[in-house]
């Protein structure tokens, strides 16, 4: 079923998943989360270029689309770009650096929330709708 998943940086620590390997996410309290939370929509997956100049994004982070550029950015409520409206989930972890990159994101699929990543000062839930009208989904009810 699963196997060792190695303890990474200490700011996972402080989001809660410690590590995130083979679509399982390692929790501190010991839990485990699968990264998919159901077949019933299938994980399709794209290729989109990520803005620069953000840092390392992980794994599960929701993201949406400057309309200026169309790069991906971190969704954040409070944007006025475009990336307020969530568009897609990051499938690998991304250093963004200082020039734009591709990177493979998911476009459809099942998730569980507690892999989800959304900036600081907003909340999953705010973008339920958005992400449901492209057909991504999450659960909450392990």
């Amino acid at each position: 079923m699963c196997c060792s998943i190695p303890i990474r940086t200490a700011a996972e620590f402080e989001k809660g998943v410690i590590s995130l390997d083979n679509h399982v996410a390692r929790f501190e309290n010991g839990g485990f989360r699968h990264f998919f939370a159901g077949t019933e929509v299938p994980a399709l997956t794209t290729s989109i270029t990520l803005a620069p100049n953000q840092g390392e994004l992980q794994k599960g982070t929701v993201l949406g689309i400057v309309t200026a550029n169309k790069q991906g950015k971190l969704v954040d409520i409070e944007a006025t770009d475009g990336s307020k409206v969530a568009q897609y989930v990051l499938a690998e972890d991304v250093d963004t650096g200082t020039v734009a990159i591709g990177a493979v994101v998911f476009k459809t699929g099942i998730f569980n929330a507690d892999v989800l990543i959304v900036a600081e000062d907003d909340t999953l839930l705010a973008h339920a709708e958005e992400l449901r009208q492209v057909n991504i989904h999450y659960r909450t009810d392990y």
